[in-house]
């Protein structure tokens, strides 16, 4: 019985061994939200600050240098969605996960999302090669700066990532249009008639437009008919069932309906939700190190899924759904539904003093010399 009893005690004290060290590693691969580091890519010296809420507000001397900015915190919160990202569009899951991808695979290759997103780079202007070049830095830039270990998926895969390129940016960008587009099959219907009746695009628009074609059409005169009509409803056949679709919504609101007399807008995606999230909150507004003006800052509005207030940008109001931190440290990372469903708002302030105050930390970069 002792020599039972004492190797239960040993087995036990191995399982927390093995459990705290499990937990300290699996904490090791956490973004670093307070340092400074030499990164090659950026340049002119950057600062990163999260704030209380683990919102990243980058701050960087020109554009290019915040989307690198951009691309590094992106790759330290969501490297393996990235990652999975790329591969869906890409057609590249079997390379990881094994023959249950195959069809997968063999369906976004014969869409052609990834030659659709390298012709779309050849195809860009000089202005916007910079801007997703220097993301695509940004997410190198981590690759080869961390110190930790990769995320537990990587390491669970037996998997390293490959560099990200600019033309995976534009990957993930396509797939987020596919979803949304569920008019597919009309354009093809259409494609169809002009190979088939000769008839030109502009015709063949004619016939099968895209607008729905169910949308009501105001007549003058018809309410006088229609209020003369008897209504029998015993006989009407049922109505019929409708598809769920997806797509984009927007709305605005009058200032006449307004406390301040500003109007409001919105706007959002009705996206397939995913773990996780497809959102991810950052404030890359305030684009100079110093306080002088930023030229992002003017411009305020609607925006990914959020509510801002016109009449003073500095104190908008933003609701996110599930998934609006990508950091774990944040309280909102597992499950932001709960805010989204009570209509809690939370103030996002663009101040540099309210947003240091109770901030995580920053991560100052500097050009590598």
């Amino acid at each position: 019985m002792k020599r039972i009893a004492q190797t239960l005690r040993v087995s036990a004290a191995l399982l927390c061994l093995m459990a705290g060290g499990t937990y300290f590693w699996a904490r090791g691969s956490l973004p670093v939200v307070d340092d400074s580091i030499e990164l090659a890519g950026i340049s002119a010296p950057a600062r990163i600050t999260r704030d209380r809420h683990a919102v990243p507000h980058i701050y960087a001397d020109s554009v290019v240098d915040v989307m690198f900015g951009l691309g590094f915190v992106h790759a330290q919160n969501r490297l393996w969605q990235m990652e999975v990202n790329r591969r869906i569009g890409s057609g590249r899951l079997y390379e990881v996960m094994g023959i249950a991808t195959v069809a997968t695979d063999r369906f976004l290759r014969t869409l052609g999302i990834r030659q659709a997103a390298e012709r779309s780079y050849n195809e860009l202007d000089k202005e916007t090669h910079e801007v997703l070049d220097s993301y695509a830095a940004g997410v190198n830039a981590f690759l080869s700066s961390r110190a930790g270990p990769l995320p537990p998926e990587f390491l669970l895969l037996r998997h390293e990532p490959e560099p990200w390129a600019p033309q995976d940016t534009l990957v993930w960008a396509k797939m987020m249009a596919w979803d949304l587009a569920t008019n597919w099959h009309t354009e093809l219907l259409r494609l169809r008639l002009t190979k088939q009746t000769g008839l030109t695009s502009a015709q063949a628009l004619e016939i099968l437009p895209p607008y729905p074609g169910n949308a009501p059409i105001a007549l003058p005169g018809i309410s006088g008919v229609w209020s003369n009509a008897p209504i029998e409803l015993a006989g009407a056949p049922p109505t019929p069932g409708r598809e769920n679709s997806s797509g984009s919504n927007n709305w605005v609101l009058s200032g006449n309906r307004s406390t301040t007399g500003k109007p409001l807008l919105a706007k959002f995606f009705d996206i397939v939700l995913e773990s996780s999230g497809d959102s991810f909150t950052v404030n890359a507004a305030s684009h100079s190190i110093g306080e002088q003006r930023s030229p992002f800052q003017q411009y305020h509005g609607a925006s990914y899924r959020a509510i801002y207030d016109l009449s003073n940008p500095d104190q908008s109001l933003y609701v996110h759904s599930t998934g609006q931190s990508g950091n774990v440290l944040s309280k909102f990372y597992d499950n932001f539904a709960a805010v989204w469903r009570d209509v809690t708002y939370i103030p996002m302030s663009m101040k540099r003093t309210d947003i240091q105050e109770g901030s995580l930390g920053t991560i100052v970069s500097q050009p590598v010399r």
